[in-house]
């Protein structure tokens, strides 16, 4: 199925949801040349870089796919977990909040 982020399934139930979702900021998208490579819609997430998953994180707390997954894997910039994990609290406030380290070491 096509659609933006999970309104193709809001009304599904899912245990789980993996995501490597967009979150090069327009300031990394201009000075990282390499991220031009691949379409802008894969890499670019907005002027801060955290507008993609702020999105997902808010239909995840009003769809009701968000009421009936168990676990949500996401990727997120290192530069970004601080952000990201303030978002994850303020619209899933009840979910627990973990990082891994990925292979180089660098928490995600």
């Amino acid at each position: 199925r096509k659609g933006y982020l999970l309104r193709p399934i809001k009304n599904e139930r899912v245990d789980i949801i993996v995501a490597d979702l967009p979150h090069a900021s327009l300031k990394k998208f201009r000075e990282k040349p390499y991220l031009a490579l691949e379409h802008h819609l894969a890499t670019l997430a907005g002027k801060t870089g955290l507008e993609i998953i702020r999105t997902f994180l808010k239909q995840l707390s009003v769809y009701p796919v968000g009421r009936s997954v168990s676990v949500i894997f996401l990727k997120i910039d290192p530069d970004k977990v601080r952000a990201s994990f303030a978002l994850a609290r303020r619209y899933l406030p009840s979910g627990k909040l973990e990082t891994r380290k990925d292979a180089e070491g660098k928490i995600r």
